[in-house]
């Protein structure tokens, strides 16, 4: 089952409601007459978040779902000896979002939080789905002091890029043969009982 949630020029139709992935995002491109859909490679979703404690890494699971002011998907749930919430905004008039994690400790733990993903697929969309062909890039970036993937059919038809507000916040990605950009980003953080730890990231459009 899904969450869904957007604005005036993204969507985010696919929030599973499992582990709180998100499958894929779509945005409306002029250029293009259309709807360009940003996918995961197979089953992989573009983004998923990831919670480790004391090295162990902890499936998000049992999770429950609300909405707060009849648009924003929230959720919450127990594992570990922590408590985890998090939320997924798409302010209007933005072209991006903001995906916040957060994690409450029962007792001392060490604590890695991050969102990880591949960014395999891009299609377009008018009544019918096609594949669009192109080449996929990542690099570093100094404007958001941390990196940039960009989809080219000759120049960028677009780019994803995450902005990283904490600032001991570490980030890396890798492409294999097949072209396909796998990233990982997170912040490691040492709780108290009853200490809480938020991570967020941006993600814009260009």
């Amino acid at each position: 089952m899904y969450y869904v949630t957007g604005n005036e020029f993204v969507s985010l139709p696919t929030i599973r409601m499992a582990d709180a992935a998100i499958e894929g995002l779509t945005f409306l491109h002029m250029g293009a007459k259309g709807m360009i859909h940003i996918k995961g490679v197979g089953k992989e979703p573009l983004l998923r978040p990831t919670i480790v404690v004391d090295d162990r890494p902890v499936g998000l699971a049992n999770l429950q779902w609300s909405r707060d002011r009849y648009w924003v998907p929230q959720f919450c749930g127990e594992a570990q000896g922590l408590v985890l919430s998090g939320c997924i905004i798409v302010p209007l008039e933005e072209r991006g979002f903001i995906y916040r994690l957060s994690v409450k400790a029962a007792r001392l733990c060490k604590v890695q939080i991050g969102l990880e993903g591949s960014f395999g697929e891009t299609l377009h969309e008018v009544n019918e789905s096609k594949p669009v062909s192109g080449k996929k890039s990542a690099y570093e970036s100094g404007w958001n002091h941390s990196f940039v993937m960009d989809f080219r059919t000759g120049l960028p038809l677009y780019a994803l890029a995450p902005m990283v507000v904490d600032t001991d916040a570490r980030w890396d990605y890798r492409q294999d043969d097949q072209g396909v950009i796998r990233f990982a980003l997170w912040r490691s953080v040492e709780l108290e009982e009853g200490e809480e730890a938020t991570f967020d990231v941006i993600w814009g459009l260009g």
